[in-house]
């Protein structure tokens, strides 16, 4: 009983889906449509008992999902080749469509009008052997959600004939129907409010006002470049939504339909560029290899949207399909480098706090939290819309939808921030029961305090410098001033690095500190001291300084900032008791120590020197280290050095070689004796030595247009004598000292 059941249920549903695929409206996908290759008008009033598949071929239904292209359907036509450049003369075409109508559907019909999500290149409609509609051209005109009203009097009980004349280049994809869906026949009201765009004028408003606002922000502050690709990648998006609907034809009359297809393809290929830049901008200390691919994921874009601008039309489809391909790939790695990103942000609290606040703070609280959340939900949509447009549906560009819903996600946790904040501000209220002589004695009591930490920090004896976690200085105590011989107005809000000194030729010394102190803000949570020579006023361009690098987190801002105290080397009371010193170090090939190991070879030297003396000792002595790494151990000649440094790759050969074990296991030996009459200094490398003659004798070597000899000239000054084994690999420094007064007692 339960089986007859079933049976008689299954052959209701199978009866009732028949009538309500024919029944009207009607689903133009479910019904059969013949296409034969030519026209003659009197095909519009052929029955459709007289058709012939030796005349037509005949395309099955396929419920909502049935493109009809030309190029697929086997007409005794040319074929298409992948990358096909050929253009044919237009052919014609004939599109019939039968659509039964019962007296119970002719009694629905009052306004009836046939909706055509695309269809191309230009064409005539005929409904009941009538002219409806007339679009034929010699250019394309293929337009998206074409809307045909038919007079109702046209209307017949039975089979009516919807009679389709397409001319078009049998090559092009476009000729006939290019999406799967929507086709079908409905009432005028029912289509036009299935074709408005309210929504879609809604996100290209939105996404071209965060374009515009983010190009101000950007002229505002022309460093962070963020902005700038941010407010290109949100303009793009703006005008492919607009260029690949239906609003293009109803702003503009634009006859060549080519033209549009060829923008909506360039506008698609540089979204994936513009984005790829703003990563590269907006997450700090990349690594090398996602800066690379960053670069190729740009060019890529660039390199399609270059070639779209040329290329012949019919080959534009194939170069699409390329990118289709190829961009999953590209987000792919694109969210694989924010989620490493990621990592590398959660690790750093990790260290401090649980895994689950630790991750929590990482998603809410940080770019790349912020970044992999959209971005992946951005790709996942994206990725989808790629599928449906392969497949020749008609994409809901849930892409932009997922990209709105991220900026609305963005601000509401701005909403939520504010919102905690107020709820913080009435708990404390609440608690406190603050009047209105509590509120006035606890102001007091914060200028008390912010007087007592300006006290502090602007009368301490070391130089106090506050940057943010870009390196921009902040704050710089009034000790600046009074040692270093300068205005401290004139740094803040410049970047850090602009303090320290560098040697107009050792600009691959400046990337290594700089890297190293990036490493210590990203990636550590211990202090770091490092010995630089910070720049000044005066006869000498700098002095040198012990710098402490400690981070302190900012609860307001929900980041660190980073305290650095310069601390001026101290004399040494105990050298009047000196007879004799010696020292030997043996060190690594290691750029990165050479300002420690000057600083430890020069610091008993403040008494028996001037400022001037001793800094032409410092770099005297970092000229003959640099040179022993440099040209001995890692063994680059000065050819080799000139010709880096010409193509811009030599602090990346240098970084190259330091981490290669065959020149970083070499050593260098320095041993130092000191007395009361003189300092004497031997360093030595693995190296294959140089030819001493050809350099050491060079009086003044012009040092603007070569830089060969420069170290040994700028010694020469700068000791009493210079010696150098015949091999050239060891090299003796003396320098002779006059005593003070005060030490010959």
């Amino acid at each position: 009983m339960k089986l007859y059941n079933f049976i008689n249920l299954t052959i209701l549903f199978v009866i009732f889906s028949y009538n309500a695929v024919f029944s009207y409206p009607i689903d133009l996908t479910s019904l059969p449509v013949y296409v034969k290759k030519g026209f003659d008008k009197n095909n519009c009033n052929l029955p459709q008992e007289q058709i012939t598949l030796e005349e037509f071929y005949e395309v099955a239904p396929n419920i909502g999902n049935r493109r009809i292209q030309i190029t697929d359907l086997p007409l005794d036509l040319p074929k298409r080749k992948f990358f096909e450049f050929r253009s044919y003369p237009k052919e014609d075409f004939t599109f019939l469509i039968y659509l039964n109508i019962t007296k119970e559907d002719f009694k629905k019909i009052i306004s009836p009008t046939f909706h055509f999500a695309e269809i191309g290149e230009s064409w005539e409609i005929y409904f009941n052997n009538v002219q409806v509609d007339f679009k034929l051209s010699e250019k394309a005109l293929n337009q998206k959600d074409v809307i045909v009203p038919i007079p109702r009097d046209l209307i017949i009980l039975g089979n009516n004939i919807l009679c389709i004349h397409i001319k078009g280049d049998p090559l092009s994809k476009e000729t006939g129907f290019y999406y799967g869906k929507p086709y079908y026949f409905d009432e005028l009201a029912t289509v036009y409010k299935n074709t408005r765009n309210y929504l879609l004028i809604f996100l290209i408003t939105v996404y071209t006002t965060m374009g515009i606002f983010n190009l101000l922000f950007f002229i505002k502050n022309l460093q962070e470049k963020y902005y700038f690709y941010f407010s290109l990648f949100s303009l793009i998006i703006a005008f492919y939504i607009f260029i690949r609907s239906s609003l293009v034809n109803e702003f503009f009359f634009i006859k060549n339909a080519h033209i549009i297809f060829r923008l909506e393809s360039i506008s698609l290929f540089l979204t994936i560029p513009f984005f790829s830049r703003f990563l590269e901008s907006i997450i700090r200390n990349l690594k090398k290899w996602a800066k690379i691919f960053l670069y190729v994921s740009f060019y890529h874009g660039i390199i399609l949207a270059l070639i779209a601008i040329f290329l012949p039309i019919n080959a534009m489809y194939d170069l699409l399909l390329i990118w289709q391909v190829s961009v999953p790939i590209l987000i792919i790695l694109n969210v694989s480098i924010i989620f490493i990103s990621f990592f590398n942000q959660f690790n750093f609290y990790r260290k401090k706090l649980s895994f689950i606040n630790s991750l929590f703070i990482t998603i809410l609280s940080t770019v790349q939290g912020n970044l992999l959340v959209g971005t992946i939900f951005i790709a996942i949509l994206t990725l989808l819309d790629i599928y449906l447009n392969i497949n020749k549906k008609i994409s809901p560009g849930l892409s932009n939808y997922g990209i709105l819903l991220f900026l609305f996600g963005a601000s509401l946790r701005i909403i939520y921030n504010l919102m905690n904040l107020l709820n913080q501000v009435e708990v404390l209220n609440k608690r406190l029961k603050l009047n209105i002589s509590q509120l006035k004695n606890a102001y007091n009591q914060i200028q008390i305090s912010e007087e007592k930490y300006r006290f502090i920090f602007n009368n301490t004896s070391d130089i106090l410098i506050i940057i943010k976690e870009d390196f921009t200085i902040i704050n710089i105590s009034d000790s600046f001033n009074n040692i270093l011989n300068l205005n401290k107005n004139q740094f803040i809000g410049k970047n850090f690095f602009e303090l320290i000194y560098h040697d107009a030729d050792r600009t691959q010394n400046k990337n290594l500190i700089e890297e190293r102190i990036k490493n210590f803000i990203y990636f550590s949570s211990d202090s770091l001291k490092m010995q630089l020579p910070l720049k000044c006023y005066g006869d000498i361009p700098f002095k040198y300084f012990e710098l402490n690098f400690e981070k302190i987190a900012n609860l307001e801002l929900n980041i660190n900032e980073i305290l650095i105290r310069a601390t001026p080397i101290k004399k040494n009371p105990l050298l009047k008791f000196l007879e004799k010193e010696y020292i030997r170090f043996i060190l690594n090939t290691d750029i990165y120590i050479i300002d420690n190991v000057v600083s430890k070879l020069t610091e008993d030297l403040h008494e028996f020197f001037d400022d001037m003396e001793l800094s032409m000792i410092r770099i005297g002595l970092r000229e003959m280290l640099i040179n022993a790494i440099e040209h001995g151990n890692l063994e680059i000649s000065n050819e080799d050095k000139t010709r880096y440094l010409e193509q811009g790759v030599y602090h990346i050969v240098l970084k190259d070689r330091l981490s290669n074990p065959y020149y970083a296991n070499k050593k260098v030996t320095v041993e130092q004796k000191f007395t009361l009459k003189e300092v004497i200094y031997k360093i030595s490398d693995e190296g294959n030595g140089f030819d001493v003659k050809k350099y050491y004798n060079q009086e003044n070597p012009n040092l603007s247009s070569s830089i060969h000899g420069r170290g040994i000239f700028i010694t020469k000054n700068a000791f009493d004598t210079v010696k150098y084994n015949k091999k050239g690999n060891v090299v003796v420094l003396i320098k002779k000292i006059n005593l003070n007064k005060q030490y010959e007692n």
